[in-house]
């Protein structure tokens, strides 16, 4: 009797099963994220506090430097209208060129701004990291002269 070859579908369960016997070093990262959000939970949510405050202060300046600035049309008519350009240049977008000069302070004193507000999240983070893996090897960095 001759035994029949598995067909398509048994192939590729076979190999999902496979796939599924390589992804636990994937499951390990997620844990290690994990457990780095969870470690540093509170200081994630204080510069997340930040920077929507900062997100909002810097709308409203904008609102009040722009809003007769017929240039940059209804964008900065309104406090609430102002936050989606306000958003883009906090993300490093610049949408609009046309400030009148206090507007190009304020926006510039964004740029700088923006810079702080995505570093300190991204220090934590790292540093989070930098603490799993010294844990997971239990090993500590040193530098030595």
């Amino acid at each position: 009797m001759v035994e029949e070859s598995p067909d398509f579908v048994t192939a590729v369960r076979v190999f999902r099963l496979v796939r599924l016997f390589k992804a636990d070093k994937y499951i390990n990262a997620f844990q290690v994220l994990g457990s780095v959000l969870a470690e540093n939970y509170t200081l994630l949510v204080a510069t997340s506090f930040y920077s929507v405050l900062a997100w909002f202060v810097s709308a409203a300046l904008l609102f009040f430097t722009e809003q007769n600035n017929q240039a940059l049309g209804v964008h900065f008519q309104s406090i609430p209208a102002a936050l989606f350009p306000t958003l883009l240049m906090l993300t490093g977008e610049f949408p609009m060129s046309d400030f009148t000069v206090p507007g190009r302070i304020i926006s510039g004193v964004i740029a700088v701004g923006a810079v702080a507000i995505f570093a300190v999240p991204t220090a934590v983070l790292g540093s989070g990291f930098v603490r799993a893996v010294q844990q997971a090897q239990q090993a500590q960095f040193t530098v030595d002269a």
